[in-house]
């Protein structure tokens, strides 16, 4: 067992920290190609976790260095966002790391259904992702069942709000009535989106859209959600949102197939509101570099896990523009020019109830 004295003593300290702060953390974790994100908040006893999605590197399981890292003991919500292999590739090995090392999990919640007949249509060529896929519902089923955590499946309704504490709260935005479905009708009639060899492209329609909010500003995780689904949120939940966008992210690694303009230009921003990429080295062009510099043209502080495509240049630019900044003021730059921390590495935020970057 890995939580010893010492560990709890570090994880009690951890806690500590965001309960006076009473801050809102969200971090997105360098995965290459991929989703795993890590939120925190201040509960009344203790740090509030969540984990949504957990995609497996060449360098292992992120989600569980963190962990370990950080003596994580509990854990309130781990969330599949969709059955897409780079957003569960790691979670089979995360629930048994979690139940083996007494890491309690409250609840695991996902979206679309269990039933055999629906798995066998999210994974489309790829033997490796149709065998993941079912040993992921296997462990899911097995764990649900040895009474290891609660289960539930999301899907837009009444119920929707999670009150995280008085000051926050969790939304889930998508999927509704509506993506579930496209989601069948583009299984029935095989209509693939793009040359995804791993999954099925329809189960992009299943995709979460997660809005952690208080009174005065929120947070957007749109996972791979595709722009109908920005779209509908446009004209229905988020149509009056008067409320500042403080961090979101681009749908789907930055495709151009989940991005609207419409939409991010009625999002009410400050001059420090962040977009971020999850993204590593692929074979479809993602980010599109329309897409990367929409945002940049329109004010938004970018933040990517990975240098790739656009965002290397875009980054070498910002590189640039501080060493001549330096030299024109016969100042010494704090580094060489090399690509910002700002478009490599894990993301993180901290955002107090105020709204303000910590």
């Amino acid at each position: 067992m890995i939580h010893g004295k010492g560990s709890k003593l570090r994880s009690k300290r951890h806690q500590l920290k965001y309960l006076n702060l009473k801050m809102l953390e969200v971090k997105f974790l360098n995965v290459n190609q991929g989703d795993s994100i890590i939120i925190h908040w201040s509960k009344p006893d203790r740090l509030g976790t969540i984990l949504l999605d957990c995609n497996l590197t060449i360098n292992g399981n992120e989600t569980i260095n963190y962990i370990k890292d950080n003596s994580i003991t509990e854990i309130d919500y781990v969330i599949l966002s969709h059955p897409h292999h780079d957003h569960y590739s790691g979670m089979v090995e995360l629930l048994d790391y979690c139940i083996s090392n007494s890491v309690n999990i409250k609840y695991f919640l996902y979206t679309g259904s269990s039933q055999p007949e629906m798995i066998r249509t999210i994974s489309r060529a790829s033997p490796k992702a149709s065998s993941d896929i079912y040993k992921l519902f296997h462990s899911i089923i097995t764990h649900y069942n040895a009474k290891h955590f609660d289960l539930g499946i999301i899907s837009v309704g009444p119920n929707s709000d999670v009150k995280l504490n008085d000051d926050l709260t969790l939304t889930f935005l998508s999927p509704t009535f509506f993506e579930e479905q496209k989601f069948i009708k583009g299984i029935k009639l095989n209509a693939y989106v793009d040359s995804d060899v791993k999954n099925h492209p329809a189960a992009n329609w299943l995709s979460t859209a997660i809005k952690i909010h208080t009174s005065n500003w929120y947070v957007l995780l749109t996972s791979d959600c595709l722009k109908e689904t920005l779209i509908r949120l446009d004209k229905t939940t988020l149509r009056d949102c008067e409320k500042s966008l403080r961090v979101a992210q681009s749908a789907h690694h930055g495709a151009q197939s989940s991005h609207n303009n419409t939409f991010w230009s009625k999002r009410k921003k400050l001059e420090d509101t962040k977009i971020v990429f999850s993204v590593g080295d692929n074979i479809y062009r993602h980010p599109n570099s329309d897409v990367v510099k929409y945002f940049e043209e329109n004010s938004f502080k970018i933040h990517s896990t990975n240098n790739i495509g656009t965002l290397k240049q875009i980054s070498i630019n910002k590189a640039v523009k501080v060493v001549m900044s330096h030299i024109e003021t016969f100042s010494a730059p704090s580094q060489h020019p090399k690509y910002s921390s700002d478009y490599y590495g894990h993301q993180e935020f901290k955002i107090d109830t105020n709204g303000s970057f910590v």
